[in-house]
């Protein structure tokens, strides 16, 4: 079932701009829509029980039936808590403007009574639904002025129309000297519009004999224009499927409305960005939403009087350079501000009744105060709440130590978190999850054995091929069994999912590694020592290779004495460990910031990571210090598939000693790592947008399984 479903009784290019693009924004967003046309709303309505999972039904132009299931429908719609979305892109629904608009008065008088009663249908369809949506911020007010809560999602574009726009605007046809304005007339209910700028276009036209008038649509010219008929072009409505290519071939767009009349202060500025999409130029009235995206003379041209109209035509005849420069400075604008992408999911969520909350449980390991990888887990769950979401944690194999004792360890050692903590399953098998996440290949079995969960609600989130952390062994065979469940994995990084997803056919998506820019970055005002290594060494962590650091360090200082080697990382390095070395150990840093200090001071960052790395090399980077790695078979993924952002050593301990020699003694390739180092890292996440991008994989997840 899907979340949103639009009705329509429109399909022209208003069904493309309030259907077609939203539901673009939707898809976007993780959200699932389906349009119908209007006349199957009633055994769309027929079929819907008490076990829909649908939100909200728009209403695009949709007028209030003339059918007597009408009532009853719309009571079971808000008996089963499904919002009404009513949705205009011109001012339809208030009769006492009627009079005043131009196209109304040019119709037969059968026609005029049609169109009375389908604005007052209109009114009525607007008073059935829980809010309205509307592309300008006029529509809406006069939406609220009749007491309906309203919301602007604006006209965009897609990128079906942009990638077309980009194609046809490099194929642009050739006129010589002559210059051709265009108007997109549409429909017959333009006449008085044009009238802002006809005057205008006549003059400029008998004073330049080289610009010709282009009509798209059904405007009928007078004879005022007759000595000029054969500089005059007429075609038919284009489809917007030829919309671009038939934009790009002209030289000024033009948009003329009746500013004021409410009936135009409710348009869009279609014709802006339609233009812009292909580097021509606009004039357009002033009416409040041109003057919300035009700023005159820079991306576009406002006029509210004949003199200006006239003005304006003038000044980019004359001027080819301004024509261009305006053109391509709409173009920058409208990519950066009204494509289908501009639509957050905030709006949407907000505007469509879609605020989503899920209840989660996540199983976790035993707690290890300082592990990266419980901070990972933490840091979700911390962004989680924050949306609103329930998480509660089940702490196993740790009965022994009380629930109240376990929460304190997280929020005092790594977020303040609200979750409830359990480390009985009894105490969660009466709760009703949404969803439940398993955090380590121990937890799996036990999630899959609880007869309460549903397997389809189960997701394994994955921060290392944990099979690879023991010999060939049944920890092994059992830590790799979990990836053969018929699972869905969300990974810490590329590595991982592509892994799971080719030996195991596992479906994954992935994170990136999140860097906290605040602790993390290069400042200019500490001075880095003379040849200081710092290695990061885990001897707890056999996939740290931790004795093959030492036995580099061994090399080098059999043969140099000038290099100082800094250990941090862990607290079980011993005496024994570095006898007959010439090192520092600083074990575990106080705080972050202490660490990102060492990275800021070291010269180099020795870092292996056999599996998936560690946020270590990372944030080394972040800092400005080159990294020295080892070259295994996967790690070219851990470094955007490339082999000058670490340094990538052989695995024989002479190769990484002189890995690390030959990079102490060259600092143009230290400053070389550094700079690439940096560069990376600036397309990481900061902790927000990675949880954003996790927090989009498990709504996708919870809406499959609906």
């Amino acid at each position: 079932m899907y979340e949103i479903v639009f009705f329509t009784e429109n399909y022209g290019a208003s069904y493309r701009y309030r259907v077609v693009n939203i539901s673009d924004a939707f898809l976007a967003n993780g959200f699932s829509t389906k349009s119908y046309p209007f006349n199957e709303f009633f055994e769309f309505v027929d079929n819907l029980d008490k076990s829909t999972l649908l939100k909200t039904i728009v209403l695009h132009r949709c007028a209030y039936p003339i059918d007597n299931r009408a009532d009853k429908a719309f009571k079971k719609i808000k008996s089963l808590n499904i919002k009404l979305v009513f949705d205009a892109d011109d001012y339809i629904f208030d009769p006492s403007i009627i009079e005043g608009i131009w196209g109304y008065q040019q119709l037969s008088e059968q026609d005029k009574k049609l169109y009375i009663s389908g604005v007052h249908r209109y009114r009525r369809m607007l008073n059935e639904c829980d809010f309205f949506v509307a592309p300008t911020r006029f529509l809406c007010e006069k939406a609220e002025e009749l007491g309906i809560k309203s919301f602007v999602i604006p006209n965009t574009f897609n990128t079906r129309q942009l990638k077309r726009s980009l194609y046809v605007k490099d194929q642009k046809i050739s006129k010589g000297e002559n210059i051709e304005i265009i108007y997109m007339s549409g429909s017959n209910t333009h006449g008085a519009d044009f009238k802002e700028c006809e005057e205008a276009l006549i003059r400029i036209m008998q004073k330049y004999e080289k610009v010709n008038f282009v009509i798209y649509g059904y405007l009928k010219l007078d004879e005022k224009w007759s000595s000029l008929s054969k500089r005059i072009k007429k075609y038919d409505v284009v489809d917007h499927e030829e919309l671009q290519e038939a934009i790009s071939n002209y030289d000024i767009n033009i948009a003329p409305l009746v500013v004021g009349d409410p009936f135009c202060e409710g348009k869009s500025p279609l014709k802006y960005f339609e233009s812009a999409l292909c580097n021509v130029p606009t004039i357009a009235s002033t009416t409040s939403s041109y003057q919300a995206v035009i700023k005159h003379g820079d991306n576009g041209f406002l006029a509210s009087t004949k003199e200006d109209w006239y003005n304006c035509f003038e000044e980019l005849i004359l001027s080819k350079s301004k024509r261009d420069e305006v053109g391509k400075s709409a173009f920058n604008n409208v990519i950066n501000s009204l494509g289908v992408y501009n639509i957050n999911k905030e709006s949407l969520i907000k505007a469509y009744c879609l605020d989503l909350k899920i209840n989660q449980l996540w199983i976790i390991p035993g707690i290890i105060i300082g592990g990266g990888g419980h901070r990972n887990i933490f840091r979700n769950i911390y962004q989680l709440e924050k949306s609103g979401n329930t998480v509660d944690i089940l702490v196993i194999d740790s009965d022994h130590i009380k629930p109240q004792s376990l929460r304190n360890t997280i929020r005092n050692h790594f977020y303040k978190i609200n979750s409830e903590v359990y480390n009985s399953l009894d105490e969660v098998k009466s709760i009703k999850y949404d969803q439940v996440f398993v955090t380590h290949w121990t937890t799996v079995q036990y999630a899959l054995e609880m007869n309460f969960i549903d397997k389809k609600k189960i997701i394994y989130f994955v921060q290392d091929l944990e099979y690879m952390f023991y010999e060939v062994s049944t920890n092994y065979l059992l830590a790799e069994n979990t990836y053969k469940k018929d699972l869905y994995a969300i990974t810490s990084g590329l590595l991982p999912s592509k892994v799971l997803f080719e030996k195991y056919g596992m479906e994954c998506d992935y994170f990136t590694f999140p860097i906290d820019n605040k602790v993390y970055f290069k400042k200019k005002s500490i001075k880095r020592k003379n040849n200081s290594v710092i290695f990061f060494c885990k001897p707890e962590m056999p996939r740290r290779c931790f004795e093959l650091g030492l036995k580099a360090i061994r090399h080098i200082q059999k043969e140099r004495d000038d290099i100082k080697f800094i250990l941090f990382g862990s607290n079980h390095v011993t005496d024994a460990h570095i006898e007959g070395l010439w090192v520092d150990n600083y074990a575990l840093l106080p705080t972050i910031k202490d660490l990102a200090d060492l990275y800021r001071e070291a010269t180099i960052g020795v870092v292996f990571s056999t599996t998936n790395p560690s946020l270590v090399p990372f944030e080394m980077m972040a800092c400005g210090l080159p990294v020295i790695d080892l070259k295994t078979d996967y790690s070219r993924y851990n470094y955007g598939d490339k082999e000058n952002i670490a340094v990538l050593s052989e695995t024989d301990p002479e190769e990484i000693a002189k890995s690390i020699t030959t990079l102490i003694d060259n600092p143009e390739s230290r400053k070389r790592y550094s700079k690439n180092g940096l560069d990376f890292v600036k397309t990481f996440p900061d902790e927000k947008e990675m949880a954003e991008r996790v927090k989009k994989f498990i709504y996708k997840k919870f809406r499959e399984n609906m």
